[in-house]
């Protein structure tokens, strides 16, 4: 009797433990999908939520650079560019050719306020993305702003001869060459920036 109490005992033990195995086990934490439920958290408009997955992302897997910007990009979009800015160099610290973590530096950095780091950034990230027109009107539009106007002329030049149907890109290449004395190239770029646009009002009046 006491023999087959003891087994019963014991099969009962072991039962309860397999049943309990399942609830105990868990999977743990992927970086992937870390960053994953950031994203979606960021859709949803969960700000905080995206931030802090984002972060264990980042714990997790600090030489991750996917996580890193992920991080950047939360941040960037809660206006803390500065933090933003620290973690998208990080994501381009531990891969030179992450073009996107380039992309998002350059506007972590204007919007911080840094302006001459956030023209060397885009520009980084155009040298590993030449083919993107409105990263070349975003670097023009900021050296425009910068008082730059050599090198806003060439980085429209690039934009123009990426995407020849850019009339407003072609009016902003003719008012600079207008500024810079060379009416004959101002002529022509507002010549083309007026037969894509006729309503182009400010290209007329320049012309």
């Amino acid at each position: 009797m006491n023999t087959l109490r003891t087994a019963l005992t014991l099969l009962a033990a072991a039962w309860l433990a397999s049943a309990a195995e399942p609830a105990q086990a868990q999977e743990p934490a992927n970086v992937t999908q870390l960053i994953r439920d950031s994203q979606s958290a960021q859709a949803a408009g969960d700000t905080p939520a995206a931030e802090s997955l984002a972060r264990a992302a980042t714990d997790l897997d600090p030489a991750h650079p996917p996580a890193w910007r992920q991080y950047g990009q939360v941040l960037l979009r809660a206006t803390k560019p500065a933090e933003a800015a620290a973690a998208f160099q990080r994501a381009a610290d531990l891969d030179a050719n992450d073009a996107p973590a380039w992309r998002g530096l350059a506007q972590a950095r204007w919007q911080a306020a840094q302006h001459q780091e956030a023209v060397r950034a885009l520009s980084a990230f155009l040298r590993l993305k030449p083919e993107d027109a409105p990263a070349w009107r975003d670097l023009a539009a900021w050296l425009t702003r910068l008082e730059q106007g050599e090198q806003a002329v060439a980085a429209l030049e690039r934009a123009v001869g990426l995407n020849p149907e850019d009339a407003s890109a072609w009016r902003e290449l003719g008012a600079w060459h207008l500024r810079l004395q060379n009416p004959e190239r101002a002529a022509t770029a507002l010549e083309r920036a007026v037969a894509l646009s006729p309503d182009a009002a400010s290209a007329w009046r320049d012309l």
